[in-house]
């Protein structure tokens, strides 16, 4: 019996090192792909159409850093990293229904056939 309770202890640490050994290589590629992202951002390429950014992209990139959403942008990112469903609340104009989407953009979210929808309850 005392085999068998080692023997659980040993597997459920090995589990538990499991994941956390996943967890950080998971972490590690995020920060990879958002490092990545950001060096193409600021090359001044769109990775999505491989064309210099527009001049028009960069007067709405200045409105969209005033928006109140920016300042809980990192906040945002470990949230919906950490939780299955995210509830966001905000004042009208503060970014919620047109940041958000881009942040899940920027974090990937929108690769391979990917699409990411957002609802208006009108």
């Amino acid at each position: 019996k005392r085999k068998q309770e080692e023997d659980l202890k040993r597997k459920q640490e090995e589990d538990q090192k499991r994941k956390q050994e996943e967890e950080l290589k998971r972490k590690q590629e995020e920060d990879l792909k958002r490092k990545q992202e950001e060096e193409l951002q600021n090359s001044g390429i769109n990775p999505w159409t491989n064309l210099p950014y527009s001049k028009r992209y960069y007067s709405l990139l200045a409105e969209r850093q005033q928006l109140p959403v920016q300042m809980h942008k990192k906040e945002f990112i470990e949230k919906f990293k950490d939780n299955r469903i995210v509830i966001l609340v905000g004042q009208t104009g503060s970014g919620k229904s047109t940041q958000i989407p881009q942040f899940l953009v920027e974090m990937g979210y929108a690769r391979d056939g990917k699409m990411i929808g957002c609802t208006q309850p009108r």
